[in-house]
């Protein structure tokens, strides 16, 4: 399996995980954290990999246009079309933002192809415990946010366990 679709793989099984979508979605709302780099930092965490605040900025700064191009005007047009009001409660709008909805994950897997193209081996040995924490801390850091340490434990929690359906 290539290093791409290992991390694919691992942000879906990942994200399914109960609790874990709505922490990620609730600290992308609230604390303006991208949902793909806290995906990247735990998957390489699981990895055994700890980052530097200094390779993070990295990774932040070669997904920034990316995100703030196609991603968040994607996310934005299908977060519209969940309520747009009368007239445009219409099969077709549902049609259309299901459309919308394939198209953001699409342009979300190929920011994760991305990035695990450009970073296939950073950071440093760690335990995975302690790559997961220091990774979100120092991602959280750069954004200059704070994350409580219910949050950090409950997002760095599975990468303790093997996962070996993160592979599948």
């Amino acid at each position: 399996m290539s290093t791409t679709e290992s991390f694919w793989n691992f942000s879906v099984n990942y994200y399914a995980l109960p609790g874990k979508a709505d922490i990620c979605l609730a600290l992308q709302d609230g604390k303006g954290m991208d949902v793909n780099v806290l995906l990247f930092l735990l998957w390489q965490a699981q990895q055994r990999r700890r980052l530097s605040q200094a390779e993070i900025g990295e990774v932040v700064t070669f997904v920034e246009s990316w995100r703030m191009s196609v991603v968040q005007p994607l996310r934005g047009v299908r977060r519209f079309l969940k309520e747009p009001g009368k007239p445009w409660e219409t099969p077709g709008i549902r049609a259309f933002r299901e459309r919308i909805k394939r198209e953001e994950l699409l342009a979300e897997r190929i920011q994760q192809e991305a990035m695990a193209a450009a970073f296939p081996a950073v950071g440093q040995d760690g335990s995975v415990s302690s790559a997961a924490r220091t990774n979100l801390a120092l991602y959280a850091e750069l954004l200059k946010v704070a994350l409580t340490d219910r949050e950090l434990t409950t997002l760095a929690e599975a990468c303790n366990r093997r996962h070996d359906r993160f592979a599948r």
